[in-house]
């Protein structure tokens, strides 16, 4: 009785294998040719150039394992190129092995802003700044202070960056966070992945996010 739940149990593992491997190449497909239609570019992996501009823990922390790039497509423009990329990278082992998908959007900026990374505040920075590690404070928007952390080296240019009309129009951030590379504004979204009956929303929602720090 046994053996054979057990042979049923891996039966049906692999079929459920089978077929999100199936669906995942199809989703693949799908979007390579709705993006071909829109004229992006297909890279199997980060271009060199911008791999070299990504600082260390951008994409994937350093504690990160199975570390894999999904999909990058490039959207040429006068200004520079965009990029849209999808990637997921695994933390922990065993019963606690947690997989983190993400999707990127890297933008170009007309002019150069301060380096700065922002995302929603969260328990583990409440303990960071109790032993002194604080992020930057803006003081004339508490409330934005308080749901958001923000960090960089020039603190004090990146406070006057922060106006509060730009405060005023950075939305909730939930799943996002912001990276700044200076000349390019890099956008991520946790647990998000493309579909290609939405590929252009998906595009479009992301560089008008990052074009609220242009």
């Amino acid at each position: 009785m046994d053996f054979y739940f057990f042979l049923l149990l891996l039966v049906l593992l692999v079929v459920i294998v089978g077929l999100s491997t199936y669906f995942d190449k199809l989703r693949r497909e799908k979007l390579i040719l709705a993006a071909r239609q829109r004229g992006w570019i297909l890279h199997e992996q980060l271009p060199n150039a911008l791999a070299t501009e990504l600082p260390d823990g951008v994409l994937f922390p350093a504690y990160a394992r199975s570390r894999k790039v999904l999909l990058v497509f490039e959207i040429l423009r006068v200004n520079g190129s965009e990029f849209i990329i999808e990637y997921r990278y695994s933390t922990g082992s065993g019963k606690s092995r947690q997989t983190h998908r993400f999707l990127a959007c890297c933008l170009p900026l007309s002019s150069p802003i301060p380096k700065f990374m922002l995302r929603s505040e969260n328990w583990v920075d409440k303990l960071t700044q109790l032993v002194g590690f604080d992020d930057i404070d803006l003081p004339e928007n508490p409330e934005f202070s308080k749901r958001c952390h923000l960090s960089g080296e020039d603190k004090e240019g990146i406070k006057a960056f922060f106006t509060r009309d730009l405060v005023a129009r950075v939305p909730e951030l939930k799943n996002r966070s912001i990276v700044s590379l200076g000349s390019r504004i890099f956008v991520r979204e946790h647990r998000r992945k493309l579909v290609a009956d939405k590929l252009q929303q998906a595009h479009d929602e992301m560089v008008a996010f990052g074009l609220i720090f242009n």
